[in-house]
């Protein structure tokens, strides 16, 4: 079995969809051979650092990088890549890997005009992406959310005949709670936010929402980068909320270093609107395995993945005065039903590794290969 792994994604980039299929091309090329083509960006910083893996200790994982970063020519090499690497394979159990309509769409239109042979897989992150017929084209299909597959098999019924399967982000979980950050009594309460800063993703809640907290409250916001627009807007509405002094905003951090920039966090907030489109917040993921508690917005895509109350604290999206009043119970609640709550949120994720994942989808892989 090889893999062709087409993304049209920077590398290297803070983005969550580089970050995302970067490491999961890495954790197929434990399992195959995998080539994944994406898009060049120079930026500074370590390539290890940025994705938590050296590319010297993945020797079946190529990056396939164009030469240039003129987009243009960019894609046209990609496409030309993709298909030397097609050709070579001759249809020898080889897998396409796509998680975007527009390199569906190409891949699609490819397979129906030429002779060679290969399996074409999608997984799907997200509503919001462009997807038209062409899904239902597909040999098989991932979903990261069992409400993103009802949606889409709402959408395209042919794919109910399609092989299927879900395909829930990976975690490497704490062996245990943080019982030192929970058993803290300060005279402050830190909320913790790490990610995007984009709009939908919800940060503004979190400002507003410490508007209404009382100065006990601080917020510790890591994200985006130091002249990132969305960043700037969300550091001059904490302004005009007057809690610019309560919040701290620090740029992207690699997760080798977040453990010790997050030392002082209480608690994670995933704050998203109810935009998400289904999507399955990686973050919450990441908070859940820190062996913290987690406030989070009650979407679909949450409630498959905690419940309100036992391994997370829910309120509705987009309301601030829902947020807050979730922190204040949380902050007054005993260390004992701190502890439950996390080791349940240990427990959701635990089953969620990479290893199992791989096999999982290794096993699902070799019922498609033509």
């Amino acid at each position: 079995m090889r893999i062709l792994s087409y993304q049209n994604v920077a590398v290297p980039a803070t983005t969550a969809h580089s970050l995302y299929t970067v490491r999961t091309s890495a954790e197929l090329s434990l399992s195959a051979p995998v080539t994944m083509i994406a898009s060049r960006r120079a930026m500074g910083g370590s390539f290890d650092e940025l994705y938590g893996f050296c590319l010297e200790d993945r020797p079946h994982l190529e990056l396939a990088l164009p030469p240039t970063s003129n987009a243009t020519l960019a894609s046209v090499w990609r496409r030309l890549a993709a298909s030397r690497w097609i050709g070579a394979s001759r249809g020898r159990g080889s897998i396409v890997f796509v998680t975007q309509a527009r390199p569906l769409r190409h891949f699609a239109r490819m397979r129906k005009g030429r002779r060679e042979r290969f399996t074409l897989v999608v997984e799907c992150h997200s509503l919001a992406e462009p997807w038209g017929s062409e899904i239902e084209t597909v040999d098989g299909i991932l979903s990261t959310t069992a409400s993103l597959e009802a949606s889409l098999l709402e959408r395209f019924p042919a794919l109910r005949h399609k092989p299927r399967m879900l395909s829930p982000h990976r975690v490497v979980p704490a062996s245990a709670p943080d019982v030192e950050a929970l058993a803290r009594n300060r005279e402050r309460f830190v909320l913790g936010y790490v990610g995007s800063l984009m709009a939908w993703k919800g940060v503004a809640v979190l400002i507003d929402a410490m508007a209404i907290l009382p100065e006990r409250f601080e917020a510790h916001v890591v994200g985006g980068e130091r002249e990132d627009a969305d960043r700037e807007a969300l550091v001059r509405r904490a302004r005009e909320r007057g809690v610019s002094n309560r919040i701290r905003f620090t740029p992207f951090v690699p997760a080798s270093r977040l453990p010790e920039t997050l030392r002082e966090v209480d608690a994670f907030v995933l704050p998203l609107y109810d935009e998400a489109h289904g999507s399955s917040p990686m973050k919450l993921f990441e908070y859940l395995a820190a062996g913290r508690p987690v406030l989070a917005s009650d979407l679909p895509s949450v409630r498959e993945v905690v419940s309100h109350g036992e391994s997370a604290r829910l309120f509705a999206p987009g309301d601030p005065d829902a947020l807050a009043e979730q922190a204040r119970r949380l902050v007054h609640s005993s260390f004992e039903e701190r502890l439950r709550m996390v080791e349940r949120g240990l427990e959701a994720v635990a089953p969620r590794t990479p290893a199992a994942w791989r096999e999982s989808i290794f096993a699902w892989f070799d019922t498609l290969v033509l």
